[in-house]
């Protein structure tokens, strides 16, 4: 999912259009940058579940992004795609979590690595090297990793928009499930790859959408408001 093309899904949910019209228009949209009727399809509906649905538990997360008048900050959208991705895909979820770990005890990463992390998830299927494989070049073309050769590195990213950090964090946390995930952890979570988030505490303090709450343990959690 080239970065162009998730940015032009983006437009369209901007829209608030029929969800069928918005559909029939990114399909219009990827035969023109696509060869193959088959890889424009596979594609169009990867980006429909991306942008494009309704019917999920992610709504929330994309209504919220709209709310974040990314016009005036179009560099940002690329955060916006990672932290729905990860939520929706579990092969893009599982290939995060693989660099992200890996990350920390080697660099540059060998791609094998990754797979191998992967693997271990899905089962040793003939199609997941292949699928990482693109995972990989998606994360490229949005700029989180640089894939040259057999090796990957990650981008660091430090993410100093408090707004678009704020909706980073509910993607996090909205990725941890009910398990929760505390504050002390929210910078080492690894499927956000080199993202850096400064201050999380302040951020969720002033947030409208997030509040720092005490499990039984007595550890600060950081939940949505309901």
């Amino acid at each position: 999912m080239a970065l162009k093309w998730a940015n032009f899904a983006f437009e369209l949910f901007q829209t608030n259009e029929n969800e069928d019209f918005l559909y029939q228009s990114l399909q219009t949209y990827l035969d023109s940058e696509i060869e193959g009727e088959e890889t424009s399809r596979k594609t169009s509906n990867h980006l429909k579940r991306l942008w494009l649905t309704k019917e999920d538990r992610y709504q929330p997360l994309r209504l919220a992004a709209l709310e974040l008048l990314i016009s005036t900050h179009p560099e940002f959208l690329h955060i916006l795609h990672l932290g729905l991705a990860m939520n929706i895909f579990p092969l893009y979820r599982e290939t995060q979590k693989a660099i992200g770990v890996l990350d920390r005890i080697i660099n540059p990463i060998p791609k094998l690595s990754i797979v191998d992390r992967v693997l271990e998830t899905f089962g040793n299927t003939s199609s997941i090297p292949r699928a990482v494989a693109r995972v990989l070049q998606t994360l490229e073309d949005w700029g989180f990793i640089t894939n040259p050769d057999n090796y990957v590195t990650t981008n660091k990213i430090v993410l100093q928009n408090d707004q678009i950090a704020e909706w980073f964090i509910r993607a996090l946390v909205t990725l941890s499930g009910p398990v929760g995930i505390t504050l002390s952890d929210i910078s080492f979570v690894p499927e956000k790859l080199g993202v850096s988030l400064p201050n999380p505490r302040q951020i969720i303090q002033s947030s409208t959408a997030l509040v720092i709450t005490y499990n039984l343990s007595g550890f600060e959690m950081i939940a949505i408001k309901k």
